[in-house]
């Protein structure tokens, strides 16, 4: 892989599931047990506690009947997730994770409406509350990562000896978009007659005195509203409080999630801003920019977008905010190693043989 593809391709999979390979095979492992699927730090969980498991994840996805007839790969896949949840919660109780306890009689009250279906598979009001606070406390984990855990400084000093020179880079910018309507094709006479005519599309919008006013949303339209405000923007307007007036929201990664951002500060180190910038001719644009310039128009026709980018600062180094989010990234990068590295387990080959041809 090449190194300036590492980081995006975290960008666009954080997750990497663990599959049964990865997990080491003691020579202590039980020989004889056909019970114990697994065990983590010392606790076994069973073939019993799975197939609960399975049941209350059949009955939230939809069809709890599932449970009992999965193909070898529905096993697979749950069993993998069964695992990695566990691991999850090992860590998750290592940390001090706790589900609110508040939450015991939304638990019950949940597993009453779902007791009749639930019951006949052997998962009792214990066996739900004990699942749904345990989902609590992995979810936590998951979701607030960087809460609980640091990127280890020689993960962090590997990625960034791969890069020198102008890849060394750390840059703040701005990126507003301009949504505009595909023109359609309009049926009826015109139709019919066999000549086809195309049409912009309007958007509904009140004035300030209550009136409906109709927004030209064509393509043309909004190319000209777009380069309007570059003018402007040219011309010391303010890049942030012109896009909250006329942009469009976008999706963004920033650190360790997405998020909605239009005309917002955004930093990026070189190795993910080609990633962070999301289209091609955008970015081509932007590398050509010194410090206070603006894009031209950057057209996106396949997703129908108009795109303006403002380059704020470039500094030597991964460094600021840039690097803060960078070590996000690769800290989600490398969540399930730290999970892994910090608890000791074992699969018994055995109990998992006899689960997989029962």
């Amino acid at each position: 892989m090449n190194k300036k593809m590492i980081v995006v391709s975290v960008i666009a999979v954080v997750i990497v599931a663990l599959v049964i390979g990865v997990f080491a095979m003691s020579a202590g492992a039980p020989k004889t047990d056909t019970q114990t699927l697994l065990t983590i730090n010392g606790k076994g969980y069973t073939v019993d506690e799975f197939n609960k498991y399975a049941a209350i994840k059949s009955e939230a996805n939809g069809d709890i009947t599932k449970a009992r007839n999965m193909t070898s790969g529905d096993k697979e896949t749950m069993l993998n997730d069964y695992m990695q949840e566990k691991m999850y919660l090992a860590s998750a109780e290592k940390k001090g994770i706790t589900a609110p306890s508040g939450e015991v009689d939304n638990y019950k009250s949940e597993y009453a409406s779902k007791s009749a279906t639930l019951s006949g598979y052997g998962v009792t009001e214990e066996d739900y509350i004990s699942y749904k606070e345990n989902d609590y406390k992995i979810n936590e984990l998951k979701n607030n990562f960087s809460n609980y855990y640091e990127l280890p400084s020689e993960y962090y000093n590997q990625f960034v000896a791969g890069y020198s020179g102008d890849e060394l880079k750390s840059y703040a910018f701005r990126i507003m978009s301009f949504n505009y309507e595909a023109p359609k094709e309009d049926s009826g006479d015109v139709e019919a007659s066999g000549e086809t005519s195309v049409s912009g599309e309007t958007e509904a919008t009140t004035n300030e005195s209550g009136e409906e006013e109709k927004e030209d949303k064509s393509k043309e339209a909004v190319l000209a509203k777009a380069q309007n405000i570059r003018e402007q923007l040219v011309n010391s307007g303010d890049f942030e409080a012109l896009a909250k007036e006329n942009g469009s929201y976008r999706i963004a990664f920033k650190g360790s999630a997405y998020t909605l951002v239009n005309g917002d500060l955004e930093y990026a180190v070189y190795p993910v801003l080609e990633s962070k910038i999301g289209n091609a001719e955008l970015y081509e644009k932007f590398k050509a920019l010194n410090v206070g310039e603006i894009t031209e128009v950057v057209d996106d026709a396949e997703n129908n977008m108009l795109y303006l980018a403002k380059l704020e600062n470039v500094e030597d180094g991964f460094v600021g905010e840039a690097e803060t989010e960078v070590k996000q990234i690769l800290l989600s990068q490398y969540q399930e190693t730290l999970i892994a590295n910090e608890n000791t387990y074992d699969i018994n080959m055995t109990a998992l043989r006899l689960f997989y041809f029962e």
